[in-house]
């Protein structure tokens, strides 16, 4: 095989990745004996997660409204309705998502959108101190800096406006911190392909529980907290 033609087989794949069975298969065969083709294609697939995805495609909800009744995606679309919600709250261009370096371009949009479906599938409701808690959730999950600083906003004005809260808001953090290091990573799933399921089957291929709260989710609209203080 000419140098020039190895090239474009590698960039190729690099480009267009591969499924997750052929890249286990791939690395069985290193595991068990050392293969120099098989190294090369094992580096392409790497630098196909680390840089070549690109930004996700956005979820076209009026697609997701085709699907059945019970399914993920009926069941994210309902929510989104329920609530006013936008798939996607924050404009990726007004954040400039597109001018990162990859992979920052596609693991920021990726979260982004992602934000309101792990929401449904982990188990958080949309209310203020469920905001809090998926925000520890996710900072298990890939340690966002968003999360953290999110978070820390919220225990600052806590401290200084509303000492009291202090409590509850560190236990919903840290439970919800544990549930997300007990969780398989999200970031991950390829969710397009489990659209058609239903919410309980894709907790069940995911191995997710759903998020036990130690508090009523609704407590700070229970109390009439303002939203800009939780």
């Amino acid at each position: 095989m000419s140098g020039d033609h190895e090239r474009a087989g590698f960039e190729a794949l690099a480009a267009s990745g591969a499924d997750d069975q052929a890249a286990r298969s791939l690395a069985a065969k290193l595991k068990a004996a050392p293969d120099a083709p098989a190294l090369k294609s094992l580096a392409a697939l790497w630098l196909h997660c680390a840089v070549a995805q690109g930004a996700p495609k956005r979820f076209d909800v009026e697609a997701l409204r085709r699907y059945p009744q019970g399914s993920l995606a009926a069941s994210f679309v309902a929510m989104l309705d329920a609530e006013g919600f936008d798939p996607e709250p924050l404009s990726r261009e007004d954040l400039g998502i597109a001018k990162l370096p990859p992979p920052l371009d596609y693991l920021n949009a990726r979260i982004l959108q992602c934000h309101d479906l792990w929401h449904l599938v982990a188990g958080y409701r949309t209310t203020a101190l469920h905001e809090v808690a998926i925000s520890g959730f996710q900072l298990a999950q890939f340690g966002h800096h968003y999360s953290a600083m999110f978070l820390g906003m919220v225990l600052t004005r806590v401290a200084f406006e509303a000492p009291q809260g202090g409590p509850i808001l560190l236990e919903t953090i840290l439970t919800a911190w544990s549930h997300g290091r007990k969780s398989p990573p999200l970031l991950p799933v390829k969710w397009e392909s489990l659209w058609d399921k239903g919410l309980s089957d894709v907790r069940a291929r995911l191995k997710i529980a759903p998020y036990i709260s130690p508090f009523p989710s609704d407590l700070f609209e229970q109390l009439n907290i303002p939203a800009d203080v939780a």
